[in-house]
């Protein structure tokens, strides 16, 4: 049996040198140390894998990342280009638009340039008949005279006188044929001398603005109101331009003779003036002249003289009959029934007994509306109607009939640019608390972005529906008109004699039926007509609020139509 040592003896042993051999305790050593050295070696192999596993997987992350970002910018390049394609879509859209505007534009023109010319053709074929038709006759009348007329029967030339025997056309004889001719010379001088007595003797037609003697509409337009406090202004031919009246030497006639000259004539018992402060910055002032007048009554350039300034900076204001007051209270906002008294300028225009437009009073004998209502043959006066001072359609009161409509004559149908149109009553509306007139607004007044005014009508409750029985009303804000013009809304549709009124989220707006009907706004003491209800893409929807004609820029065309008229 083999004894066996403890590990410890046996390094003991090793420890001792024998029969001079080697020291066996360094290769134990080295063999401890080699074997620790694998398991070092074997720990860091170990380690290195480790790290090695680390870093693979800090990689992936880092590719992950990587990959994330590469997905990110693809999708924002993706997201440019579908903007990018947006962007060239609605630019493709509006040119094809404006192309289908001017292919229309053009198939019109070119309409008009074929009817000119086979118009010009059909004169051209009827001077050359006419013409050819001349010279037969000429020829004709010269063979007539030249040679006998062979049905005649022989005429016994011996028992004729012989200056019977000459002539055979208009004059029997020699004698005959001389007298004709003295009496035709006779009447030509005769004539020659009438003609030149009436141009030389009669005044000719002369226009000179504003002096009295009207030649064509020379006499239209000599006054005009101004601003919010009602001043007026009158033409003076030296300066080409309106001036300020000034508060002395006037009288209560001289009111009657401006509201003549702004058209206002059959009011005189409401007519006012009354004294304001001239506003600062103004100039060109004139002031009556009590030394010409009874000259020539009608002549505003004696009538009036013109100052330097006026005494203690007070300026006439006039107001020629009222307008713009009502007897109701706004008590509902926003699209719902309306009381009777709140709008008493509200008038509903029907087409054979049928309501199909809105229209505002302005006088007791004028309308205003708008031109599209009146398209399509519908602009003669005896088919329509007009219903004052009521709520309900199913109880109109008794209508009175119109006498002249007159459309604007710049007005557009394509783009709705000028839709205005002037209308005159058979007889005048009497005015109480439920009808009244609103005023027109003056030069110099402004509607600016933001100001809240309200629109009134019958129209449709929502864009697929039937007009209202019940009398609306909503109150709504001017919008600026850039962003309205601009690409999110109507995209360069929009004129200057436009204007956009309502809420851009939509939800509220005048619809169907409310075309022509009164945009009204508050200014000091009074309710102006702003607007007048034109057109808009469907109804009340979001970016695409109504569209009003502005009355502030077609103000001549009114004034002139009811001037020439009264």
């Amino acid at each position: 049996m083999q004894d066996h040592k403890p590990a410890s003896y046996e390094n003991v042993a090793y420890d001792m040198d024998l029969d001079g051999g080697e020291n066996l305790n360094g290769h134990g050593r080295d063999r401890h140390r080699e074997r620790n050295g694998d398991r070092d070696r074997e720990r860091n192999g170990d380690k290195d894998r480790y790290r090695e596993r680390n870093g693979d997987r800090s990689r992936d992350g880092d590719r992950d990342r990587d990959r994330d970002r590469d997905r990110d910018r693809y999708r924002e390049r993706n997201g440019d280009r579908d903007r990018y394609r947006e962007r060239n879509g609605e630019r493709d859209r509006y040119r094809e638009r404006n192309g289908d505007r001017d292919r229309e534009r053009r198939a019109v023109e070119d309409r008009e340039n074929g009817r000119r010319r086979e118009t010009d053709k059909e004169n051209m074929m009827r001077e050359r008949d006419r013409e050819m038709a001349m010279m037969r006759s000429k020829q004709l009348e010269k063979e007539r005279h030249e040679r006998p007329n062979p049905s005649a029967p022989p005429v016994n030339l011996g028992s004729v006188p012989e200056d019977k025997v000459q002539g055979t056309g208009c004059c029997s004889g020699k004698r005959a044929c001389i007298i004709v001719g003295v009496l035709a010379v006779l009447v030509i001088v005769v004539g020659a001398l009438i003609g030149l007595v009436v141009w030389f003797v009669l005044p000719s037609c002369e226009k000179a603005k504003c002096d009295g003697t009207k030649c064509e509409d020379d006499e239209i337009d000599c006054a005009r109101p101004y601003g919010n406090d009602d001043f007026v202004k009158v033409y003076r031919a030296d300066i080409d331009d309106y001036a300020f009246v000034c508060a002395e030497n006037w009288r209560t006639q001289d009111t009657s003779f401006v509201c003549q000259l702004l058209g206002y004539t059959s009011q005189r018992e409401e007519q006012q003036e009354g004294t304001k402060l001239a506003p600062s910055g103004s100039s060109s002032f004139v002031a009556v002249n009590l030394s010409t007048i009874g000259t020539d009554g009608a002549n505003s350039q004696l009538y009036f003289q013109k100052v330097t300034q006026c005494q203690n900076d007070l300026l006439v204001t006039i107001q020629c009959f009222k307008c713009g007051v009502r007897g109701g209270s706004i008590r509902i906002v926003g699209g719902n029934d309306a009381p009777l008294g709140n709008w008493p300028w509200q008038v509903s225009l029907a087409l054979q007994g049928k309501h199909t437009c809105g229209a505002s009073l302005i006088s007791p004998y004028w309308l205003v509306s708008a031109a599209h209502c009146f398209e399509k043959g519908h602009a003669t006066p005896s088919e329509w109607s007009a219903y004052f001072g009521f709520l309900e359609q199913s109880n109109r009161p008794s209508p009175i009939g119109l006498e002249s409509i007159t459309v604007n004559s710049n007005y557009d149908a394509k783009t709705n640019d000028y839709d205005i149109a002037v209308i005159k009553l058979l007889r005048a509306v009497a005015t109480n608390d439920d009808v009244h007139p609103i005023c027109l607004p003056n030069d110099g007044q402004t509607f600016t972005t933001g100001s809240e005014c309200w629109v009134s009508g019958w129209g449709a409750l929502h864009p697929s529906g039937t007009v209202s029985n019940k009398l609306q009303q909503l109150k709504v804000n001017i919008l600026d008109f850039n962003r309205c013009n601009g690409p999110q809304s109507y995209d360069g549709e929009l004129t200057q004699r436009m204007m956009c009124a309502g809420y851009w989220e939509g939800g509220k707006d005048t619809c169907q039926g409310d075309s022509g009907g009164p945009l009204a706004c508050h200014r000091t003491d009074k309710w102006v007509l702003a607007g007048a209800s034109s057109w808009g893409e469907s109804c009340a929807m979001a970016n695409k609020p109504g569209v009003y004609a502005d009355l502030s820029s077609m103000l001549d065309f009114i004034r002139k139509t009811m001037q020439s008229n009264n």
